[in-house]
């Protein structure tokens, strides 16, 4: 069954003709019958049609650094077309030759429920996945720290068209906007801070929105960000100074799960970027006492894959023995508060406890592979037809065995280097 249409060849328009200007003379109902072969059938997850003119999605990719968006018209899953704005998203890959996307419905759309009936969403990511072949690591720590408590944006596949040709598969995640922050329960009359580079390193500097964006809340300031860094940094390190000074200003069992979470699945690019940090703005604004929470985004240089795709062996740690990299450890990650925290006994010892708690029951390696192994079926034919799509010299079911057997080597590695440890 085709689950989505493109108007444009029903609609005399050309090449460069603006898709919301097509002469298309259609009623809703009859728009949402117009249906074209090349853009997919149904399957187990989402399929995305997008419907650009040839001029606007060449400018889009003739400079991938340009921020700038482009109006397209936007099928999902079998709900009629809606208006959105598209541009090209990340870092490291825009470089890459297949291209990741930010996706934002128009006010006048209704927001999609995507991952749930009685939720909705405006904003998306289309992440293209390619520095990980097996487009399963994003999802499988965004899981896991989900269930532990934490929070983390939702993932889900999608198969993508554009103007009717084939585009690839594609990670569907969740945006961390204010519908985001209201699902969590949270105030979205909000401050948050985006890790956009390592300067974002839990440490006390000069100036404090290094290696941050400002997401929500006022363009200047931050000495809320700068009285956070400045606690974590220069508070006696005892347990009644952290319980006075650093927590009401950060929540350390948030901190606490995304260290256990990240450091397990051996994360190369979180520690001091790819976060966020959310506080009420309420708060501020009546200099009240409040603690900040931690919000995970991108995850995907983990389970053996460093952060350009590189196999690396998943029983190594990037920022174990010091040199530079703040004295880490293999259980918590390169930032600079974690030191600080797991050196008072008693935050180390609860630590400690949760992490081995956790690796004996929700985290042995069978639970954890059966669940990869399931999603890794659901998705490997469209996964196979992606790598081939695009001329990917990697294999599907080596890269699904490769994470696979990184979930056992990443378990034995932690439960020795915790049981070890003083």
């Amino acid at each position: 069954m085709l689950v989505a249409a493109l108007v444009l060849a029903h609609c005399d328009g050309g090449e460069d003709t603006s898709v919301w200007d097509t002469g298309c003379d259609c009623d809703a109902e009859d728009e949402s019958e117009l249906i074209v072969d090349g853009c997919g059938e149904a399957w187990g997850h989402h399929t995305i049609c997008i419907e650009s003119t040839e001029k606007d999605w060449r400018s889009l990719h003739e400079d991938p650094y340009d921020d700038d968006a482009i109006r397209v018209r936007l099928w999902f899953n079998d709900r009629r077309p809606a208006q959105a704005d598209l541009k090209i998203h990340g870092g490291l890959s825009r470089t890459f030759k297949k291209k990741s996307y930010r996706l934002t419905l128009r006010e006048s759309v209704p927001p999609f429920a995507v991952f749930g009936a009685e939720e909705v969403q405006r904003r998306f990511v289309l992440q293209a996945s390619w520095v990980d072949p097996s487009f399963l690591r994003n999802w499988l720590t965004f899981t896991l720290l989900r269930e532990a408590g934490g929070m983390a944006p939702r993932v889900d596949f999608a198969q993508v068209y554009v103007n009717g040709s084939y585009h690839g598969l594609y990670l569907l995640i969740e945006r961390v906007d204010a519908l985001f922050l209201e699902r969590q329960g949270l105030e979205t009359a909000a401050v948050l801070y985006k890790a956009e580079n390592h300067n974002a390193n839990w440490r006390d500097k000069a100036d404090p929105l290094a290696g941050f964006d400002v997401q929500e809340g006022p363009d200047d300031g931050h000495d809320d960000l700068g009285e956070l860094l400045r606690r974590l940094t220069r508070t006696p390190r005892t347990e009644e100074a952290f319980a006075r000074e650093i927590a009401p200003w950060l929540c350390l069992d948030d901190f606490m799960r995304w260290q256990r979470v990240h450091s397990f699945a051996q994360d190369y690019d979180s520690f001091t970027k790819n976060y966020y940090l959310y506080h009420d703005r309420v708060a501020v604004a009546g200099q009240a006492a409040f603690a900040f929470r931690i919000i995970s985004w991108d995850a995907d240089a983990t389970w053996g894959n460093y952060w350009d795709g590189t196999p690396v062996p998943a029983d190594g740690s990037p920022w174990e023995g010091g040199d530079g990299w703040y004295g880490g450890k293999p259980w918590y990650g390169t930032d600079g508060f974690s030191p600080r925290l797991f050196g008072v006994p008693s935050y180390w010892e609860r630590y400690r406890a949760d992490y081995l708690a956790a690796l004996a029951t929700v985290w042995q390696p069978a639970v954890l592979q059966a669940r990869v192994a399931a999603m890794a079926e659901e998705i490997a034919e469209a996964a196979e037809r992606d790598l081939a799509h695009w001329g990917r010299d990697r294999d599907f079911g080596a890269e699904v065995a490769r994470l696979l057997e990184a979930i056992a080597v990443r378990h034995q590695t932690m439960v020795s280097s915790l049981t070890s440890a003083p």
